[in-house]
């Protein structure tokens, strides 16, 4: 048992249970008086709370395999459990029994998983250990009624700060209750729709907190047929049209939402700050151009927005839109500075044609084409 290493991961640390549960049939006739030692090894090496609700059962044939029907893992200083598995069966050949101490060979399924706020069911992965690296892979769950899959990598399972690597695909995700699990229900801007999501990155830390200021990485999105919920791009444009013909700008009652017909776009993560340049939203009466970043710890934003109308449409420029503060409390608004100085330029060139007409009538010849020259 002081050999076996305790291992730590996303999926990792419901192995590690499954593990030490497995070498300890060999010395126990009940299997639950391992639970005790389990809690108490996790607790010595990682620091977290270890929570195994239940009886723990296992079979050998036609492969070892324990089953623990509820776990939860709960971080230092932290209220809420950052794993929560329902269901938890691991199994291995008899054979890689025999190699313990170099490696291990198994599989983990999971019928229920919350991590860090994400809600994932019916789960499966391949697992293998050896040489102090941890692979899930691969791993395959339904996500938010869409579906998972990838490869997560863990090293350094037992230092003060382990270090991780995925690699994940989602296709068909509805995006909307995702983003709400992980923002918190008091979030008033969230994005609905069905999306494509590609991630690849890697952190270190153990605690939500520390993973998340350490996050590194690249993503891809593309969703379809969507809204955004607490900016309303159709009052911004209405209002930046009485803006720019001299009239009141009315405050509305409630910011509603957007509803477009595509949003994609990509993200580069940095030091748990995830920067885009490229995100494109389509909707039939307006494209939107947007850039800026969140803190994902803090969860606070800068946007900005350049709208442009559809054909048809009264307005033909661009329309700049900012959106910062944090998601509880954003701040969505015209760029009224940025539309004062395209008014002054407007009102710039409108003097410049008056002079260029005045020069044509009452100044002839190379002074006058000079002086047109200068104004162009």
């Amino acid at each position: 048992m002081k050999k076996l290493k305790i291992l730590f991961s996303i999926l990792g640390l419901l192995v590690v249970i499954s593990v030490l549960a497995i070498t300890g049939l060999i010395y126990f006739v009940d299997l639950n008086k391992m639970k005790p030692v389990i809690i108490e090894e996790v607790r010595k090496q990682t620091g977290y709370q270890l929570s195994i609700q239940g009886e723990l059962s296992w079979s050998f044939y036609p492969y070892i395999s324990v089953k623990m029907n509820h776990v939860t893992l709960q971080a230092p200083d932290e209220q809420v459990s950052f794993v929560d598995a329902t269901d938890i069966r691991f199994m291995t050949d008899i054979t890689d029994l025999f190699y313990l101490n170099e490696k291990l060979r198994g599989k983990i399924r999971i019928s229920k998983i919350r991590f860090m706020n994400m809600n994932a069911e019916n789960v499966s992965a391949g697992m293998y250990w050896k040489d102090h690296v941890l692979t899930l892979s691969p791993i395959k769950a339904s996500l938010y009624k869409g579906k998972l899959e990838g490869t997560v990598i863990g090293r350094n399972l037992l230092s003060v700060s382990p270090h991780w690597q995925w690699s994940m695909r989602s296709s068909d995700v509805q995006v909307g209750p995702l983003l709400q699990d992980i923002n918190g229900k008091d979030s008033k801007i969230n994005i609905a729709g069905v999306g494509q999501i590609t991630l690849r990155a890697e952190t270190s830390g153990k605690s939500r907190e520390q993973m998340l200021h350490a996050l590194n990485g690249r993503g891809e999105f593309s969703l379809n047929n969507g809204v955004v919920e607490g900016v309303d791009i159709n009052y911004l444009l209405q209002s930046a049209e009485a803006l720019l013909n001299g009239e009141q700008v009315m405050s509305p009652e409630n910011i509603s939402q957007t509803v477009f017909n595509s949003l994609t776009g990509s993200v580069v993560i940095k030091n748990g700050v995830a920067e885009t340049h490229n995100m494109f939203l389509l909707s039939s009466a307006f494209t939107t151009n947007a850039k800026g970043y969140i803190e994902l710890a803090s969860r606070i934003i800068d946007f900005h927005l350049q709208v442009q109308p559809q054909q048809g449409e009264k307005i033909h420029w661009k329309i700049p839109i900012v959106v910062t503060g944090s998601l509880n409390q954003p701040d969505v608004r015209l760029n009224t500075m940025e539309i004062q100085k395209f008014l002054a330029g407007k009102e710039i060139e409108k003097a410049k044609q008056k002079a260029v007409e005045h020069i044509k009538k009452h100044i002839p010849g190379k002074t006058g084409e000079f002086l047109q020259n200068l104004l162009r």
